[in-house]
This record gives C-alpha cells, sequence and structure tokens, in this order.
C-alpha cells in the first residue's frame, strides 16, 4: 500500500498537485463557519463531559503505548519518513 502511494505522488506533476491543494483549500474554505462552529462545539461538548479519571486513563493509555515503543522501532519509523522525504525530493528534482 505504502509504495502504490509512493508511486502515486512521484508521478504527479507539480500542477496536478497545485491543482489538488487548490481543490482542498477551496474545500476547507467554503465549508460554512456554523458548520466548523457546530464541529467545534461537539468537540468541547464531548472533552467537557470527559471526567477526570477517563482523561488520566486515556492519558495513561497512551503513555504506555508510547513507552512500550523500543527506541529501535523509533529510529526505524524516523528513517522510513526521511527515505521517503528523499525519494519525492529526487523526483521532483529529477522532474525540473
Amino acid at each position: 500500500m505504502r509504495n502504490c502511494i509512493q508511486s502515486k505522488l512521484s508521478k504527479e506533476t507539480i500542477e496536478q498537485r497545485e491543482h489538488r491543494l487548490t481543490l482542498i483549500n477551496e474545500r476547507l474554505t467554503n465549508e460554512p463557519a456554523e458548520q466548523r462552529e457546530n464541529q467545534l462545539n461537539l468537540i468541547n461538548e464531548r472533552v467537557s463531559n470527559e471526567s477526570s479519571e477517563q482523561r488520566e486513563h486515556r492519558l495513561a493509555l497512551i503513555h504506555e503505548q508510547l513507552s512500550n515503543e523500543t527506541a529501535e522501532q523509533r529510529e526505524y519509523l524516523v528513517s522510513l519518513a526521511r527515505n521517503q522525504s528523499t525519494q519525492v525530493l529526487l523526483s521532483e528534482t529529477a522532474k525540473d
């Protein structure tokens, strides 16, 4: 799956990327302010209804998950991200 996404990104021209980003920006800016406000209100309501015990439990689970990740796993993920960035930059440079 990752190779498929990477392949699509590397074949995307600058014009196609700009067009895609323009469409995303239009979609975001055309969202009515009332709809955005409703979404924020729902999020705030959900967060404010969470008890301190629930919040502590959720944060403890997140902390446990993060602490179980070994330094080796983190380094591997960082190296994967670097490799992807480098490949995208190289492919863009090759196109120019």
